[in-house]
């Protein structure tokens, strides 16, 4: 059975999203893997869709529907917040990791308790991005919501 495997970059910074997917392709599963168990299972379409900000994230989200959505707190066009919002009302399956430069804990929480998955800051835990997103594909239809494992290793 071929899954296709989507991921949404919505990143107000064209050098983070190109940062975010190379990363992904290099160290995640969306390169054509999809994660069952310990086996995966080879998947020649997996996907990487960008938005530059929060308008054109909300019309590829709905029309990609992406299993995993990253998503920048800062985007211009349309208040991340309330996409969270709205993706997570629309696709509550649909895993939404938070990226964000504020290290305040009101907004964590909050984006938490509208359904993110995960709240990732920037500078300090970039690098645990491709172990959330592969997380979230592993999740995806079956539990709403995860953990991000606290280290690096993927």
């Amino acid at each position: 059975m071929q899954f296709t495997l989507r991921v949404l970059i919505a990143e107000s910074s064209a050098t983070v999203r190109k940062r975010i997917r190379a990363l992904l392709e290099e160290r995640g599963d969306v390169d054509g893997r999809w994660p069952i168990g310990k086996s995966q299972i080879p998947n020649p379409k997996s996907q990487i869709i960008e938005a530059a900000d929060g308008a054109e994230a909300w019309v590829l989200f709905k029309v990609c529907k992406p299993q995993t959505v990253v998503l920048d707190l800062a985007m211009p066009d349309l208040n991340s917040v309330e996409l969270l919002r709205q993706m997570k009302q629309r696709a509550p399956n649909c895993a939404v990791i938070v990226l964000s430069s504020s290290r305040e804990s009101e907004i964590r929480e909050e984006c938490l308790r509208l359904g993110a998955d995960a709240f990732l800051h920037k500078a300090s835990e970039f690098m645990r991005l491709p172990a959330a997103v592969n997380l979230g594909f592993r999740t995806y239809g079956r539990v709403p919501g995860f953990a991000v494992p606290t280290n690096n290793a993927l």
